[in-house]
């Protein structure tokens, strides 16, 4: 059986599902990293195949699933997820249309998938596995609690009224109390808040012009002649220049042009 590894693979190895980031020079290494924790870890590319393949001495030995049966769903929704992205690299004149269209190919928001995008070259593949994956087990808040929750949260929080979680947390405590329900704790209000997709909060509490901060911009700026693109970089160097009169710091741009 051929078996081919290589970086970008998502695999399972000792219960947990890791990324391959890279392998060493003689490829007996490889570096591998959590698709949870980001923490990243060597080791022995023989040990690696054989934890994530069954060599059985069986002429009709198969190859194992690299996910446990419990984490298929989670492998699922991030290869879902990386075809979206690759679909929108693939092309590197896409725009805003471009997204969209591909947004309602999918039926998702096209400003996920900006999410998804930024995620992505920051992280890799690990940047598309699912914030509920991440929070760990799933809340034992009960399910009126929960609708307090998130009632709150959209009604008071996400305004542009701007309250400060603890106010939020209060009010919550107080709307627990008249149902006669249990309140939650702070940190886990804390929690919720801290999940919620930053676009949206700066959206509905700053306005959709500090929203725009989170769209990233796609596409190239290309020259057909020289300088007819000029880019004009302020670095500073160590070298401190002084007003004769007033003794301050002073900023002198350098034109610099290659022969």
């Amino acid at each position: 059986m051929i078996i081919s590894l290589k970086p970008g693979e998502i695999v399972n190895f000792n219960k947990r599902e890791y990324v391959i980031e890279d392998f060493s020079m003689n490829g007996k290494s490889v570096i591998l990293k959590d698709l949870i924790t980001k923490k990243q870890i060597v080791v022995e590319t023989s040990e690696l195949v054989e934890k994530v393949y069954d060599f059985s001495t069986q002429a009709d030995s198969t190859q194992k699933t690299p996910f446990p049966p419990e984490n298929e769903k989670l492998l699922e929704v991030v290869k879902k997820r990386k075809q979206i992205v690759d679909e929108i690299l693939s092309n590197p004149n896409c725009g805003r249309k471009d997204v969209e269209r591909v947004a309602k190919k999918y039926g998702v928001n096209y400003s996920t998938i900006y999410r998804w995008l930024k995620k992505y070259k920051e992280l890799g593949p690990s940047g598309l596995v699912p914030n509920y994956y991440k929070r760990g087990p799933k809340s034992k808040l009960s399910k009126e609690v929960r609708e307090i929750i998130e009632n709150e949260i959209k009604t008071y929080y996400l305004s542009t009224l701007k309250p400060k979680v603890k106010d939020l947390y209060l009010k919550i405590v107080e709307r627990c109390i008249k149902a006669g329900l249990k309140a939650p704790h702070y940190n886990t209000v804390l929690r919720i808040v801290n999940n919620l997709n930053p676009e949206e909060v700066v959206r509905k509490r700053e306005g959709r012009r500090k929203a725009q901060a989170y769209k990233p911009v796609l596409g190239s700026l290309e020259a057909k002649r020289p300088f007819e693109i000029i880019q004009i970089d302020h670095a500073k160097l160590d070298v401190v220049v002084v007003d004769e009169l007033y003794r301050k710091t002073r900023w002198k741009t350098l034109d610099h042009r290659g022969s």
